[in-house]
């Protein structure tokens, strides 16, 4: 086996100098119903389970608002129909991050909904539930937000307490109450096997979601 020298990782600068993927290259693309853009890499937090860090280094890097607004610009002026007619996965770990993060990814928001830049079949994303208050998520609905996955992984407090999470049930049931309030989809991602489960509290967990009315489970 031979393993090849690991390479220098992409900074903040070199990430917003980045070109619109060649979607064209991809066999079938004006079939597509869904493309995926992502604006940063890694994640601000180190939860116990994920690997997120193992793939991009343990620095959470992310994008300008300028690239990303130019990014969605390229996508309509070159792909007209994949922007009609394709619903845009924001591929990223973690949409919102880091304070800053947060603060460059509201501002793309804001300047989707200034510059009519929102896609027309909508957009969806992956965030941490304890991002999703009701400023935000009234935002992310004006912006276009259809959707969004949610890494909950359990409800229950010792569970994400061993998880290194940072997050407890009540956050949980807030975020979910203002992405509903708001008119977005929720689809929780939940981990079974934790060495604190048991069959019948990962059931309750599922239940308990269901009651909290989650889209997709």
């Amino acid at each position: 086996t031979k393993h090849n020298p690991d390479q220098a990782l992409l900074t903040e600068e070199e990430l917003s100098k980045l070109t619109l993927p060649a979607f064209r290259t991809i066999r079938g693309w004006q079939k597509k119903r869904q493309i995926s853009i992502t604006f940063s890499r890694g994640c601000p937090f180190a939860c116990d389970f994920c690997a997120v860090e193992a793939m991009f280094g343990p620095k959470y890097r992310f994008a300008s608002t300028d690239w990303r607004i130019a990014q969605l610009e390229a996508l309509r002026a070159q792909y007209p129909a994949i922007w009609q007619n394709c619903a845009i996965f924001f591929a990223d770990d973690n949409f919102f991050g880091s304070r800053q993060g947060q603060a460059i990814t509201i501002k793309m928001l804001e300047q989707m909904i200034t510059m009519d830049l929102i896609p027309p079949k909508g957009w969806f994303c992956q965030m941490r539930v304890t991002d999703a208050s009701s400023a935000v998520t009234k935002l992310m609905k004006q912006a276009g937000c259809k959707m969004v996955c949610l890494g909950i992984e359990s409800v229950a407090a010792d569970t994400l307490k061993a998880f290194g999470k940072g997050q407890n049930p009540e956050q949980i049931k807030e975020g979910l109450d203002h992405l509903h309030e708001a008119g977005i989809e929720t689809l929780p991602m939940t981990i079974a096997g934790a060495d604190t489960d048991t069959f019948w509290s990962f059931f309750s967990g599922i239940r308990q979601l269901a009651r909290w009315g989650v889209t997709y489970l």
